[in-house]
């Protein structure tokens, strides 16, 4: 089992429970670590300096540890599997995440955004939508500091929020959801549905999807709300 630590993250995936004992630490070179274990770093780790590397040899057992000059380190077991990830401050590698983790960390909501790292993720709008068996509301991602549209040959459109916003994108209507039973009669548009707010109504069910959602999560509708962002379109045409 793995373990990861990032900066503002809110989950970790334990390695393990089972505490460890001091050893005789030696410092190695990254070429002395099993061939698994330098395969993982020069694959996900490749534009990272390395500090320093070690081994801690113990009597019936050894690990290693790589640690980076920008602070993330990383543990492997002696055969060379990787046992932790620890990027305090930079990302982790998207491909060692598990794809359950990745999944989730895809839409979020005010309650439902405990496991949703902070990191800068980049996809086509087909895979930022969530295609529900029954077409609802979906694709919303909380906390958003700023996201950039368009064509990365042409043009882009950025928006940067003066606050955390909430934003969610379709290449649909709103109105295209109504009467839909499945996902395939939904159209696509030859729009783009750009939804930008300062927050939202959470989706409640804790205890089960009947359950409302619990006042911290829950927008009253009879107030006024302020917020603000700046909107950049680029065009490299021009």
């Amino acid at each position: 089992m793995k373990k990861f630590t990032i900066l503002l993250a809110s989950l970790a995936v334990m390695a393990s429970s089972v505490p460890a004992f001091a050893g005789k630490d030696r410092i190695i070179t990254v070429g002395e670590l099993p061939a698994v274990a330098q395969q993982f770093v020069q694959t996900h780790f490749k534009a990272v300096e390395v500090s320093y590397a070690k081994v801690d040899e113990e009597l019936f057992d050894k690990d290693y540890k790589v640690v980076f000059v920008n602070g993330s380190k990383v543990e492997f077991a002696k055969d060379g599997a990787w046992k932790e990830v620890d990027c305090k401050y930079g990302e982790v590698p998207a491909a060692i995440v598990p794809q359950q983790i990745r999944d989730y960390v895809a839409k979020n909501y005010p309650d439902r955004k405990s496991a949703a790292f902070l990191g800068v993720y980049e996809c086509g709008i087909h895979e930022f939508i969530t295609n529900y068996i029954v077409p609802q509301d979906n694709a919303n991602r909380c906390d958003t500091r700023w996201f950039m549209l368009g064509d990365s040959e042409r043009w882009k459109i950025q928006v940067k929020g003066l606050q955390p916003l909430c934003f969610r994108i379709w290449p649909y209507g709103e109105e295209d959801l109504e009467g839909k039973e499945h996902a395939h009669e939904l159209p696509e548009r030859d729009f783009i549905n750009l939804n930008i707010d300062s927050n939202i109504h959470g989706v409640g069910g804790n205890d089960g999807w009947g359950a409302q959602t619990m006042k911290p999560y829950t927008i009253d509708g009879n107030r006024s709300y302020r917020y603000g962002f700046i909107m950049e379109y680029m065009d490299k045409t021009e």
